[in-house]
């Protein structure tokens, strides 16, 4: 397996968190499950070799390109042959100026990005199939999304990047009446506008932060004590971190970390 991240050019960096790329080969006679948690982040998925089938409860969806947008619930892929891809990790604040839709009508969805972007799509995937170097890739993909947001400027984003922005730094994660406030917005307004840029509430957010902000302490050091594990997370106890973590992954914390090595997506 090939697996690389990538920076986004100085003109994209405030948008796009990273972009990655992965090369697999499973055999054909295989099928390999995957699971999804939601990790707060929309993503833009190029498949330029076989594709795998999304498993969500009300679709299958199989696409060359796919958006997945957030996400506050696990599901599955499946994967078999050879896999290659380039993927936008988008900002949590920031797939709206790129889609031009608001991005809570994606919430729990996997769909064709052809749906939104039609015909451009196939050239894209071409082209991604045909080139060699890493960064032809990335040009290839930053030219179609520089051409995208030149299309879909909208400067509400910067109330809810700073929101997304205060969140991350302090991981308070009961406080939306004063990120409300300081998004100068009545509770009403802010919820129906961070909805629109992030895709959940600003409680189904804080929700999944604070799930992937218990994975990366569990990177940076394994705890055997899942309940001071809950308490340095932000969980009101260790029954509050089981609740969530069945939730968003399908498993209890200690199945999670017997099968899954910590990662966190979003914090690291």
């Amino acid at each position: 397996m090939n697996f690389k991240i990538i920076q986004p050019s100085s003109v994209l960096a405030p948008y796009i968190k990273y972009y990655w790329m992965l090369e697999s080969c499973v055999s054909q006679k295989e099928t390999y499950h995957h699971r999804i948690i939601p990790n707060g982040f929309v993503e833009l998925i190029f498949y330029y070799k076989d594709t795998p089938e999304y498993l969500r409860k009300s679709a299958r969806v199989k696409s060359k390109a796919i958006i997945s947008g957030q996400q506050n619930e696990y599901y599955d892929i499946a994967i078999t042959g050879e896999m290659k891809l380039f993927s936008v990790i988008f900002k949590p604040q920031a797939s709206r100026l790129f889609l031009g839709l608001p991005v809570n009508e994606l919430t729990n969805q996997s769909i064709p990005a052809d749906l939104i972007f039609k015909n451009k799509i196939n050239t894209i995937t071409e082209h991604l199939a045909n080139a060699i170097e890493i960064n032809k890739k990335v040009e290839i993909v930053e030219s179609f999304l520089v051409e995208q947001i030149t299309q879909n400027r909208d400067f509400c984003v910067s109330r809810i990047s700073d929101s997304v922005g205060y969140i991350n730094k302090s991981r308070e994660f009961n406080q939306v009446e004063l990120l409300a406030n300081r998004a100068c917005l009545s509770r009403k307004q802010f919820e129906r506008v961070f909805g629109e840029f992030v895709g959940l509430t600003p409680k189904q957010f804080l929700k999944i932060i604070r799930f992937q902000y218990s994975i990366y302490l569990q990177q940076k050091e394994f705890n055997n004590n899942l309940a001071a594990l809950a308490c340095d997370s932000g969980y009101y106890d260790q029954s509050h971190m089981i609740n969530d973590y069945k939730s968003l992954s399908g498993l209890t914390p200690s199945q999670y970390f017997e099968q899954c090595e910590p990662f966190s997506d979003y914090f690291s």
